[in-house]
């Protein structure tokens, strides 16, 4: 009992040090406790996060933080991975030059021996970082989470250089309005019937192939004339999605909110 006491106030410690650095108010002293002083590669902020609430919150947290510390030790990382009572967040190092998506191979193994001691959470990642830039990647790994459970409605690990315009779609708090703007632009195509969902989903393929017809046809297991008729449907009821950019813009953004 007494080593599982000192272990509590350890990771209680280490969440105190990294609450700092992750804020940019960490000493030369503060950096050296945490490991980070000597650190010259780049690391990722990964914040994860439960979804659900629990009946006995504090017990489930601390279950899920252990599970993160193991991972990380599994994984051979030296980085801290501490609890920071609402969230866990690690570091983990880049090997090699930073690139879009750093880290992607090791997160996606933390993240899967995670998920099979506890269920339910989602993970946000940031870019690629210095010690120095420790600050912006964590709150880049928060918008990550929040976007993911405004989008995907949780469960997901969102990297932030995959955000696009989810990022600014997340920063709205009037959903409402949001609603509402999609409504507007996708007209009959936001009703709840299979003909408007069909369409709906032939529309975003149309958007996916760049509107190439024949491929936006295979890719729906249609015939070539077949989705020409949606197409010429579709721009009936929308506008010239196929040749004007504008309200391509509005009707790509207008399917990404109505989900």
């Amino acid at each position: 009992m007494r080593r599982q006491f000192s272990e509590q106030q350890h990771d209680a410690y280490v969440g105190h040090l990294l609450r700092d650095a992750l804020s940019g108010r960490a000493s030369a002293e503060v950096l050296a406790e945490l490991g980070l002083d000597l650190l010259e590669e780049h690391c990722v902020v990964l914040v994860a996060a439960l979804d659900r609430p629990a009946a006995d919150r504090l017990a489930e947290q601390s279950h899920f933080a252990a599970a993160w510390r193991s991972a990380t030790d599994r994984l051979g990382s030296t980085l801290p991975c501490a609890d920071l009572a609402t969230e866990v967040v690690a570091l983990l190092p880049v090997g090699g030059a930073p690139s879009r998506r750093a880290g992607e191979d090791l997160v996606q193994r933390a993240v899967a021996t995670v998920a099979g001691e506890v269920g339910g959470f989602t993970c946000g990642v940031s870019r690629a970082a210095r010690v120095t830039g420790l600050p912006t990647a964590y709150d880049q790994a928060s918008r990550a989470v929040e976007v993911g459970r405004r989008v995907h409605g949780g469960g997901v690990t969102s990297f932030f250089d995959d955000l696009g315009v989810d990022r600014l779609l997340a920063s709205v708090t009037d959903r409402d309005e949001l609603r509402a703007f999609a409504r507007d632009v996708l007209g009959p195509l936001a009703g709840e019937d299979p003909e408007a969902e069909g369409l709906r989903v032939t529309l975003q393929a149309l958007l996916d192939t760049n509107f190439n017809v024949a491929e936006a046809a295979r890719a729906q297991f249609f015939h070539y004339n077949t989705m020409r008729y949606r197409l010429a449907k579709i721009e009936r009821l929308v506008g010239p999605v196929s040749s004007d950019a504008r309200v391509r813009l509005d009707v790509a953004v207008a399917l990404r909110v109505w989900g």
